[in-house]
Parts: C-alpha cells; sequence; structure tokens
C-alpha cells in the first residue's frame, strides 16, 4: 500500500453545478509533479454538482467526502481536512478558478510557513467595474498588528496548525475565514504571503446591488470581528474613514463609480446595523 500523498487539496461544495467544473478543469491542469489527492467535500448539494464531479473522478484523483449538516463552508472545509491523508493542506473553491502553478506554489510555501495564502486576481471572471472595486479593498479598514486576513478559498495549511486551532470555526456566518487565520496567528503559527499563488476569484453577484449585499455583510461581519478580537489589539476605524466613507458616497455616484458607491454604503451601513444590533461602538 502506498504511503500519503505530499498535499491534500480540499474542495467544499454545495450546489455549483454551474461552476464546479471550471475549477476541476483548473486543477486538472495543475503542473504540480508530486503525489496530491483531492478531497471534494459535499455539503448536502441539491443540484449537480456531485455528478458533474463524478465525471472528472478518472482525470483527476478525488475522494468524494459527504459533509452533511446545515449548509456552511467551514464545516465542508473541515470534514474534507478530516478525511484527507497528507500533512499539508491546500483549500480552494467550487467557483474559482486555481492558475496552472497553485498547487506547487502551495505545497512549496509550506515547507517554511505554517500558513500561506496566495493572491486572487479579479478581472477574468468578473466585469471592469467589480474587479476594479474588489481591486481597491474594502473602505476605511484599519491596520492591524497580524498579517492578511487571507481567505479560506485561496489558501495553505499545515495539519497540525490546523488541528491546533479546532479548523475553520463553524456556524460563525460570513467572516469565518478571518477569523480562522487570526486565530492562527495569535496560536503563534506564521503566515506567509506567496505570490504566485494566484486564484481568479468569480464573485456571487456581479452588479451594484450584489455588491453592496456583498460588503454589508463583510460590514457586519466586521464587527463581530472587533467584538472578538479587540482584547488583542485590534482597533476600530478612525473616526474620519467613517466620515470620509459616507461623505464621498454622492460623490462617487456622480463621477459614475456607482459600484464604489455601492461598496462603501454597504460596509458603513453594514458595521452601523452590527453595532446597534451588537451594542458595540465599530462604525
Amino acid at each position: 500500500m502506498s504511503g500519503p500523498p505530499e498535499i491534500s487539496v480540499v474542495l467544499a461544495v454545495r450546489n455549483m453545478a454551474s461552476t464546479i467544473e471550471s475549477q476541476l478543469a483548473a486543477l486538472s491542469r495543475q503542473d504540480f509533479d508530486g503525489d496530491w489527492e483531492l478531497i471534494v467535500a459535499d455539503n448536502a448539494s441539491t443540484d449537480d454538482t456531485l455528478a458533474v464531479v463524478e465525471r472528472w473522478s478518472a482525470r483527476l484523483p478525488l475522494r468524494i467526502l459527504a459533509a452533511g449538516g446545515p449548509p456552511d463552508t467551514s464545516r465542508g472545509r473541515n470534514v474534507g481536512a478530516a478525511g484527507a491523508r497528507a500533512p499539508r493542506l491546500a483549500f480552494c473553491d467550487g467557483d474559482d478558478e486555481v492558475s496552472p502553478g497553485w498547487l506547487r506554489a502551495i505545497a512549496e510555501a509550506l515547507r517554511d510557513a505554517a500558513l500561506v495564502i496566495g493572491p486572487l486576481d479579479y478581472q477574468r471572471l468578473n466585469s471592469p467595474q467589480s474587479a476594479a472595486v474588489l481591486e481597491s479593498g474594502a473602505p476605511g479598514t484599519s491596520a492591524w498588528h497580524l498579517e492578511s486576513e487571507g481567505i479560506g478559498g485561496n489558501c495553505g495549511v499545515r495539519r497540525e496548525a490546523f488541528e491546533a486551532v479546532g479548523g475553520f470555526p463553524e456556524d460563525y456566518g460570513r467572516g469565518q475565514d478571518t477569523a480562522f487565520f487570526w486565530r492562527a496567528q495569535l496560536a503563534g503559527h506564521r503566515l506567509a504571503l506567496e505570490p504566485r499563488a494566484i486564484v481568479h476569484y468569480r464573485l456571487k453577484g456581479d452588479s451594484r446591488r450584489a455588491m453592496f449585499q456583498r460588503f454589508y455583510r463583510h460590514g457586519r461581519a466586521s464587527v463581530k470581528h472587533y467584538q472578538l478580537f479587540r482584547e488583542h489589539g485590534l482597533p476600530r476605524s478612525p473616526a474620519r474613514d467613517v466620515v470620509y466613507d459616507w461623505a464621498t458616497v454622492p460623490l462617487q455616484l456622480l463621477r459614475g463609480n456607482s459600484y464604489r458607491a455601492a461598496q462603501q454604503a454597504g460596509w458603513r451601513l453594514g458595521r452601523l446595523v452590527g453595532s446597534a444590533s451588537s451594542s458595540v461602538l465599530c462604525l
């Protein structure tokens, strides 16, 4: 019987029949020359996701696991990680596309760091308006002493670090990726940015309304982060940033930057509503 693979790729999915095939095709084009496996953890899909995945079983070293339970990306990732056989884990999502050198870059970077994140490319799979806004980052985000937040759809983790912090937090809602990376860093695990590990990111919706809703959810999640991590030094946004974002929303609209206006308004409204519902001042 052969030994465990060098690295396991964990792909948590739920109802991704329309996009999963492009990600599987991208994974089949990896230039990694070591032994690896693909774990597809299905979180109770009700569409043809599994049928699409099974069509790739002859072209990819894949196994399918049932994550079960209520819809929760973290649960899918944790079930996939628990069933993986390798000492190093790489995570990607079913609606994005990894670049050809992604897995090799993640695997190599994990030799020196316990946590690895890669950059996201927004241009290929989204409109130019959405891509420009996403590349500018969240408005008014205050710097912290920890490294980049990272996302679960483009990262690598050594198994011992993953298990030490209990994996991705389940039932956390929006922002579970950020919570995972911050907890791991606070526990002493070093995070590194690997610029070669590029993932082409796909928005769930590519419209002004979708942009507003996206950053509204992010804004509310940032209040939860503040509640949990302020004792570790996470600051609130400076008042000048709050005033600037609200004051420039009309200006962005006048300039024709409606996607940017939707981003700023969603972010700040989300923080306002989150603060009110949590009785925490984090505007």
